[in-house]
């Protein structure tokens, strides 16, 4: 979880979260998810980039990239890791 510097150095002046969000002017929640549970407020609509931008958040999330599909070479070696764990779990529980 990557806490924005600025935020972090709000936090540690003030010491709480009410106090926190009191100074940066947004609302109690919105610190505590971020701080606490490392959840960003989304940014659908024009008043919630505006709170992002306040957190010291990007005003936009950057998109997760896709990963690549597996080539067929990657599923085989995925499969035989399975069927070894499977086959050494079932050894060790027979007795």
């Amino acid at each position: 979880m990557n806490i924005p510097p600025k935020l972090a150095r709000i936090y540690q002046r003030l010491g709480s979260y009410h106090k926190t969000a009191e100074e940066i002017g947004v609302n109690v929640r919105y610190v505590y998810d971020l701080l606490a549970q490392g959840k960003e407020p989304p940014d659908r609509t024009a008043r919630l980039r505006d709170i992002r931008r306040r957190l010291g958040l990007p005003r936009y999330r950057i998109p997760q990239r896709r990963r690549a599909p597996l080539s067929d070479i990657q599923k085989a070696i995925r499969q035989m890791a399975k069927d070894t764990h499977h086959a050494l779990s079932a050894k060790n529980h027979s007795g």
